[in-house]
């Protein structure tokens, strides 16, 4: 709902054919000015968005019939059809709060609060994640936040990247989605490769650098991620993306939403095909990335269910680029020649991964009263696939061809590949 009053300003007689649209954006229950509000006007390019005290100025327009939205994460998106006929004509609009039923905001212990928690932590809210993420990994998309840094194998960001936070590297960073840990529970890594498209459906990010909480886990000794997926809209729509840039890199993605169906439901889901020759020679991959959600509001609870992941096939590159190299007898840096930088030492052709991991999660939340509630989440995690290398270097022992096993070897194997498998499951 949109409620406006609108007064014309008196002008002299001699004013020009440019107008200006001016006013202030409001709370409608509360009276207080809303910053940030977007305000876009159809069929003219750019647009405008309220400042700190919740004004706003259009400048430079000609005369005709415009309609301008306004819209707001929190509040009902609201349009407006007018045909000023003064040099200055003024809005006072107040836009209605937004909520779905049963819905709360929950404090959760894995996130910092400002002036509250003796932390140094950064948010990345959900309009930055859409102005800097493309195709690159995650840990690219933070590196301009403090003490932050990262690399990725392809050298492209896309694919395996990795990150730094304050000289620590991912085994000693707790990160979370949704607060479901996603350190790995053998080695303590973090594969953001497994879900290379999770930022199109991320609402914010939290970083926080320096050691946390126990109840980050035992990796958050260098700081802690938290990602939180995105909230569920209350407007029905399908979105498409694609891009292409540099060596080859291409993608593809929508996301359909549904909006708030029987006023107790609301579904989501975002699907997505990343390719890429890479930067180095022989890194190419090619993900199919989605992310499904929905969610059930009652008047005191509500349950949400999440299952996200990525099918990859990509070429191995894990290998380093060695410095000097002997090229036709001479001694080269490599590094300085544009071609020899971008050596894949992994050449073979069949040196490739076949890797799918899905994610699933439910949270819960039920509201007793105003002053108590209760959370759960449930999660599980399985991943399987493989990964064929070079396996010239084996001898029969190796690939245990000895008579202990039945075996009469009368040589090692020579030119082979070997096929290891992944199989990963764990829950909580």
């Amino acid at each position: 709902m949109l409620i406006f009053i609108a007064s014309l300003m008196l002008t002299t007689a001699g004013w020009s054919d440019a107008l200006e649209i001016k006013g202030i954006v409001t709370n409608r229950d509360t009276g207080q000015p809303l910053s940030g509000v977007n305000i876009t006007i159809q069929g003219v390019s750019g647009g405008s968005q309220t400042g700190p005290d919740g004004d706003f100025s259009i400048l430079d327009l000609k005369s005709g019939i415009y309609v301008i939205t306004f819209s707001h994460v929190g509040y009902e998106k609201a349009a407006l059809r007018l045909q000023p006929r003064e040099a200055t004509f003024e809005l006072d609009v107040r836009m209605t709060p937004f909520l779905f039923p049963g819905q709360t905001v929950t404090v959760s212990t894995t996130r910092a609060i400002e002036r509250e928690t003796p932390a140094t932590f950064s948010n990345v809210a959900k309009e930055e994640i859409q102005e800097r993420f493309h195709t690159q990994g995650i840990p690219t998309m933070l590196t301009e936040l403090p003490s932050t840094t990262t690399y990725s194998e392809g050298g492209n960001d896309v694919g395996y990247t990795y990150l730094t936070l304050r000289g620590f590297d991912q085994r000693r960073i707790s990160v979370m989605i949704n607060g479901v840990p996603q350190n790995d529970p053998e080695d303590h890594n973090v594969y953001w490769v497994n879900f290379p498209d999770l930022a199109s459906s991320l609402e914010d990010i939290q970083v926080q650098r320096g050691a946390g909480s126990a109840f980050y886990g035992p990796a958050a000794i260098g700081g802690s991620i938290n990602l939180v997926t995105d909230r569920f809209s209350p407007d029905r729509k399908i979105t498409v993306t694609s891009g292409y840039g540099s060596y080859d890199t291409r993608k593809l993605g929508i996301t359909l939403n549904s909006g708030l169906l029987e006023n107790k439901w609301a579904l989501n889901a975002h699907i997505s095909k990343t390719q890429t020759d890479g930067y180095r020679h022989g890194a190419w991959v090619d993900f199919l990335s989605y992310f499904v959600g929905a969610v059930r509001y009652t008047e005191n609870t509500t349950t949400r269910f999440h299952m996200y992941g990525s099918i990859n096939r990509d070429h191995l590159n894990f290998y380093g680029t060695s410095r000097l190299q002997n090229i036709n007898g001479h001694t080269v840096n490599a590094l300085r020649d544009r071609d020899l930088r971008r050596i894949n030492p992994i050449t073979g052709d069949e040196e490739i991964e076949d890797f799918h991991q899905p994610h699933y999660e439910i949270l819960h939340e039920w509201v007793i009263d105003p002053n108590t509630s209760i959370n759960n989440t449930f999660f599980y995690v399985q991943g399987g696939g493989f990964f064929d290398f070079d396996g010239s270097w084996a001898d029969t022992t190796y690939y245990r061809l000895t008579a202990d096993n039945g075996f009469s070897a009368v040589g090692n194997p020579g030119q082979s590949v070997i096929r290891a498998f992944v199989n990963n499951r764990h829950g909580g």
